[in-house]
């Protein structure tokens, strides 16, 4: 200890105080003394820390003790901050991250998947934001240490996150910058949040862990048919969208000529549209023959449809005729 006399400080003080009181303020001198020099220590040991890269680069002097034969470890300060608002925008497949992106943001813009990789020799305190506008997803992986747990963070189109690093791990925060939205292909908004809701016979199941399940009732999301009905006309049925789809069958009697006609009413009337007709014959014109015959609709009404028939001509010539009845199948769908 220091034996340094305190009238310097108190020199009225000294000369009527008594012992105990010299004593105290001796101790209390030696103290602040003891104090200046550990803070030139202390700037001492910060310099040479600075100057080295942040490697320490052994004990400093500056008449201080310290324990160990080394200088007390510091915290290393963040970086220098002239790229604080920078930005910088990256448009390869590959990139690692630097010191000098503290305080910046940097866009990866590439059609193609990007890998990063996240460099661990940063210094602690190191923050950086990272933002991908691309296509194509940006993957992010620490070469040593994890990211918020994990050994990789997936950045997919108009994402972004800041990155902080504790000196072991990297930890990060996400932020959806815009949702891009589009129908069929077609453009018609951003927005940064999707609201799924639950319609018609649609059920939505959220795990929790980002993945909704939809489910669709009602024969998976198409339309039911009702119940099959059927009159004198034949038979039809009626689609839950409106649709109706009906077919029957009509026997054409025989005509002694090579062309007949028929008449099909429909089961029941369309009220609006015939989308598609259509008919075949079953049977043949003429017994005990190969002749055939064609069918074809001349009217499509909402109520009925005309249908006229011919005999094929064989080749050589000489025309069949519709000596004996035919049966006309047919279908027709509409609303």
């Amino acid at each position: 200890m220091s034996t340094n006399s305190p009238n310097m400080f108190w020199p009225d003080v000294i000369d009527e105080a008594g012992p105990k009181t010299h004593f105290a303020l001796t101790i209390a001198q030696n103290a602040i003394q003891s104090h200046d020099k550990a803070i030139i220590a202390l700037k001492s040991q910060l310099d040479n820390f600075i100057d080295n890269g942040g490697t320490g680069g052994g004990s400093s002097s500056g008449g201080g003790s310290s324990s160990g034969g080394g200088s007390t470890p510091v915290t290393p300060p963040p970086p220098t901050t002239p790229t604080l608002g920078t930005v910088t925008v990256v448009t390869a497949a590959t990139y690692t991250t630097q010191t000098s992106d503290y305080g910046g943001l940097v866009v990866f813009n590439s059609p193609v998947p990007v890998a990063v990789t996240v460099n661990f020799s940063v210094s602690m305190n190191w923050f950086a934001a990272y933002e991908n506008i691309g296509a194509g997803i940006v993957t992010l992986t620490p070469n040593s240490g994890l990211i918020n747990g994990a050994p990789t963070l997936n950045l997919a189109t108009n994402t972004g996150c800041a990155i902080y690093f504790d000196g072991m791990n990297f930890y990060a925060f996400t932020v959806p910058t815009s949702l891009v939205l589009e129908t069929d292909g077609v453009l018609n908004g951003n927005q940064s949040l999707l609201n799924l809701v639950e319609g018609t016979n649609v059920t939505l199941t959220d795990d929790g862990a980002g993945n909704v399940t939809i489910n669709a009732g009602g024969g998976g999301g198409t339309a039911d048919r009702g119940p099959l009905q059927s009159n004198a006309n034949g038979w039809w049925w009626v689609w839950t969208d409106g649709v109706i789809e009906q077919f029957g069958s009509v026997t054409i009697p025989p005509t002694t000529t090579e062309a007949a006609t028929g008449l099909i009413t429909y089961p029941t009337v369309f009220a609006t549209q015939v989308f598609a007709f259509e008919a075949y014959i079953v049977g043949l014109p003429k017994p005990l023959s190969n002749r055939s015959a064609s069918v074809q609709s001349s009217t499509v009404g909402l109520s009925n449809s005309g249908i006229n028939l011919q005999c094929n001509v064989p080749t050589g010539g000489g025309g069949a005729t519709f000596d004996q009845a035919v049966v006309v199948q047919w279908r027709a769908i509409g609303i």
